[in-house]
């Protein structure tokens, strides 16, 4: 089946200011989509939108409910509909369980899994009512393969990746197409991001970590709204090798390696957070 053009679509993309968002909303508006960028900072947002004149600006923190609720009415009251969402915002604490808060934990589980499931949730009846739309789920290596120092991550990001695989099997017959993205390692913000008391918050402009480009992942965001049904995708696509691991004996093995090493991972780890954090982290 021929690709499906992105040319007047409308995508809601959160977390579009940094990284791999931002990547994705130059990208998706180049290939002739109106993009409605949501993200908390109005200055961010401005700054974006002033690349392109189909990026609408749109303040959105994915963890209030009212926000959520203000982003899909406003957004379908001004553009007539809403073709495409892109689950992308997410954040990330870097440490051993023990030293997390259960403010720490509630956050994540806010952000990555509630905020994601529930906007889903407000765009499907009118997907479904049209019997065409996109859910794409930003995802992550780690729900596949979990380890410290990232374990609570891991785990919201396994809870999105299941949620992902359950809708595509309760809408697939009815129009929506569901895909969920799993990059590795990238270069954006996430790893000194994940560094400060409160995840995802540090101070202005961290450094960002290694990896590979987020433009590999905004084309992968790309391909799955052009595909002519669901994909499930890792970036690179080398990586999709990690699921492997979950076949024993080779998953016996990895975890009495990765058990063996948890404290220096998470020292080492917390400590590369730190350091591209800088004075900012509080």
């Amino acid at each position: 089946m021929p690709a499906r053009p992105l040319d007047g679509r409308v995508v809601v993309l959160t977390g579009a200011t940094a990284g791999i968002g931002r990547a994705t909303a130059l990208r998706l508006v180049g290939r002739g989509a109106t993009v409605v960028a949501c993200a908390r900072s109005e200055d961010a947002l401005a700054a974006l939108a002033a690349e392109h004149p189909r990026i609408v600006p749109r303040r959105c923190d994915v963890s209030s409910d009212a926000d959520r609720v203000a982003l899909v009415d406003a957004t379908t009251s001004e553009q007539g509909r809403i073709d495409a969402l892109v689950n992308n915002v997410g954040i990330g604490w870097s440490g051993l369980v023990e030293e997390m808060t259960v403010d720490q934990i509630r956050r994540l589980f806010e952000v990555n899994v509630v905020g994601a499931l529930d906007l889903t949730r407000l765009v499907l009846p009118q997907m479904l009512e049209r019997r065409d739309g996109d859910v794409v789920f930003v995802a992550s290596a780690a729900s596949w393969f979990a380890a410290p120092p990232l374990s609570a991550y891991a785990a919201t990001k396994y809870a999105v990746a299941g949620f992902s695989e359950g809708l595509r099997r309760e809408v697939a017959t009815r129009g929506v197409r569901v895909h969920s993205v799993h990059p590795g390692l990238v270069s954006t913000e996430f790893a000194a991001r994940s560094a400060g008391a409160v995840p995802g918050e540090v101070g202005a402009s961290p450094a960002a970590g290694p990896g590979f480009p987020p433009s590999w992942v905004a084309a992968a965001i790309e391909r799955t709204l052009t595909q002519p049904s669901h994909d499930v995708v890792a970036v690179p696509r080398l990586l999709g090798l990690t699921r492997v691991v979950k076949l024993p004996p080779l998953r016996q093995a990895v975890d009495l390696l990765v058990a063996a090493n948890a404290q220096r991972i998470a020292r080492v780890s917390r400590r590369i957070a730190t350091r591209d954090a800088g004075a900012g982290v509080r």
